[in-house]
């Protein structure tokens, strides 16, 4: 995955089926941007097709973590699709409700 350095934030691309080992990919790159004192992270969701809803708390949980650290996480460009199966995985609202703020 290849960061995209915007004006306040590192963008990370994501694409295709996110399963669980693209869950701790993410989360890896992640990782390695706030230790590279990026104190705001969107993940860009245009390009994923599917994530099944049981691989949601995963990553709920792991985008907790960074969240707890400080770090300002926003997933942006999902289809009403993701966002619903991500919905029904019980996804962090604050995620959600940034991105939903970020494009209006």
């Amino acid at each position: 995955m290849n960061e995209v350095l915007l004006e306040d934030a590192v963008m990370l691309p994501v694409s295709g089926i996110i399963t669980e080992s693209k869950i701790y990919a993410i989360i890896n790159s992640i990782s390695g941007l706030v230790s590279s004192n990026s104190r705001k992270v969107v993940i860009d969701f245009s390009n994923v097709t599917h994530i099944h809803y049981l691989d949601v708390p995963l990553f709920n949980a792991q985008l907790g973590e960074i969240i707890k650290k400080g770090y300002d996480v926003t997933i942006k460009g999902m289809s009403p699709y993701v966002e619903n199966l991500m919905k029904i995985g019980g996804i962090n609202e604050k995620v959600i409700g940034s991105y939903k703020k970020e494009r209006g």
